[in-house]
């Protein structure tokens, strides 16, 4: 495959991102309920995955000394969130 074929390919896949993208370490907050997690919970990304469309693991500081983590995440349903874990 030549080298200009291949970039065209890659800026056509990056193209595709649609979703806002989320870094680790940012802070969010639910918009949806996600089983456990209500809607409106602060939390943490721990991980980004995905080339084309990301999908994350968030930490959310659920009551109690440990919290909860759930992965496969999708960014509509996150919003970013400022320290106090209020929505921006």
């Amino acid at each position: 495959m030549r080298a200009g074929l291949r970039r065209s390919v890659v800026w056509k896949v990056m193209a595709l991102v649609t979703d806002p993208v989320f870094n680790v370490n940012d802070r969010v907050v639910t918009t949806v309920d996600l089983g456990a997690v209500p809607a409106g919970t602060p939390g943490r990304v721990i991980l980004r995955n995905g080339i084309s469309s990301f999908r994350y693991r968030v930490f959310f500081d659920i009551g109690g000394p440990n919290g909860t983590d759930v992965g496969h995440v999708t960014g509509d349903v996150l919003a970013r969130a400022d320290r106090k874990g209020n929505r921006k």
